[in-house]
């Protein structure tokens, strides 16, 4: 059985267990996208998790694999357009925590693997997405096996109703446990700017 990874936030407040990790058990890929740059700037959070191409290695797991929660009432999110992902965080030091589905049905959760106690637990990276906003040329490569990978194992989730199991959304009204930390239009085009 593949070993469970810690995620922690930088100043201990907010920590869960991911588990199981491994190559067949999660995505561990770097998405190249302006939106996962805008979020590590928005969040001061640049030099922890970009590399030089401005991209972010993220471990995509379904949210029931991300247990024993502790810190809780830390998290917070936002959203950078109106149709975005929600992107966590914790309030105590503003650690990326994960990317998210406005609905806890579609269970992916995408965690930036800088905040990942065990990056060898993860397997090697099977993916380069977003690459057309790179900052520098990149490979392209495993996208669609990573959304294929992906789509089976939501069906899973679904059908045997453990989509329930998530820290970010109450799984009977299927709303976030947090309000959403708003940004006025100022705060997110700063955070797009170069």
């Amino acid at each position: 059985m593949a070993s469970p990874c810690t995620l922690s936030c930088q100043c201990g407040k907010l920590s869960a267990e991911i588990s199981p990790v491994g190559t067949e058990k999660g995505n561990h890929l770097i998405c190249y996208c302006s939106d996962c740059r805008a979020y590590a700037k928005h969040l001061a959070q640049e030099g922890r998790l970009l590399d030089e191409a401005g991209g972010t290695q993220i471990y995509q797991v379904m949210a029931n694999q991300i247990k024993n929660l502790k810190g809780a009432e830390q998290l917070a999110f936002i959203q950078l357009t109106e149709d975005g992902v929600y992107r966590w965080y914790a309030k105590c030091c503003n650690t990326p925590v994960a990317n998210t589905l406005a609905t806890p049905q579609f269970p992916l959760a995408g965690i930036p693997v800088a905040n990942l106690s065990d990056v060898d637990a993860l397997g090697p990276v099977i993916a380069h997405v977003g690459t057309e906003e790179a900052l520098k040329p990149v490979e392209d490569f495993g996208g669609p096996r990573v959304m294929k990978r992906t789509l089976k194992k939501v069906a899973i989730q679904k059908a045997a109703g453990l989509w329930k199991k998530t820290p970010f959304f109450d799984p009977k009204s299927s709303q976030p446990v947090t309000a959403k930390t708003e940004l006025d239009a100022e705060t997110i085009a700063a955070a797009y700017a170069d």
